[in-house]
């Protein structure tokens, strides 16, 4: 036996404690190895003399992990599922402006599962749709003609300050693309530009009703597409439409 054995609590100094600590540590884990060797050791007696045994005794195992797994991606699917109903009750309700960063992020659930990516463009009719195309045209056909030139110049307006985009370059861009003819120097928003975003929006839109002289998302994208207009990023998600 070690003189380390023979050592009393009050005998271990400063010196030799480490050392003792160690000792007693490793007596401690050989301890716990030779109970699991006695554990183990039928078990592997059984195996090396039926080694189909083995099967038999890992069966269980295997079959609780494949049923968790199984269960986990049930579970998974389920709250995918929830998830998308979720997403396609909020794309469901009329658009508004009011409504928007929530069918957003819809189109991100679905976009999450979906096996196709959504393109640009219709992100942009999910998102926008009601706020300046069908809810404004169904406000601007009530309007008197000065009314409705106002509110079409108000809510172009809006996109532009969006888009960080002065009028003259909106212009200039309307102009490179073959839609407007006039000044392209000047920061005003007149009747002149909205019939250009008209002759844009006809050239655009599939849907003659959606056409109501507002440059909304789809124009812009559409003069970026054509490769007029640089791809902006909006400084303020939420700034009002309506200038």
């Amino acid at each position: 036996m070690s003189n380390l054995n023979q050592i009393t609590s009050s005998e271990i100094s400063e010196d030799n404690l480490e050392e003792y600590k160690k000792d007693k540590l490793t007596k401690n884990l050989a301890k716990q190895l030779t109970n699991l060797q006695n554990i183990f050791k039928p078990l592997i007696t059984l195996v090396q003399k039926d080694p189909s045994k083995l099967i038999a005794l890992l069966m269980p195992f295997v079959i609780a992990i494949v049923g968790h797994l199984y269960t986990s991606a049930i579970k998974e699917k389920e709250i995918q599922t929830k998830y998308i109903e979720i997403a396609t009750d909020i794309l469901k309700e009329e658009p508004s402006k009011y409504n928007q960063n929530m069918r957003e992020w819809s189109l991100n659930i679905i976009n999450h599962y979906a096996p196709i990516t959504i393109n640009k463009q219709t992100r942009s009719e999910f998102i926008n749709r009601g706020i300046y195309r069908s809810y404004n045209k169904e406000r601007l056909q009530k309007l008197s003609k000065s009314q409705r030139l106002k509110e079409q110049i108000g809510y172009t307006k809006g996109w532009l300050k969006r888009y960080n985009l002065k009028v003259s370059d909106f212009k200039k861009a309307l102009s490179k693309a073959g839609y407007f003819k006039k000044d392209i120097n000047s920061e005003i928003l007149d009747q002149d530009v909205i019939d250009a975003v008209i002759l844009l929006q006809e050239s655009t839109l599939s849907n003659p009703d959606d056409i109501d002289g507002i440059c909304g998302e789809i124009c812009f994208h559409k003069l970026e597409q054509i490769g007029v207009l640089k791809e902006q990023f909006y400084l303020n998600y939420n700034f009002p439409l309506k200038h």
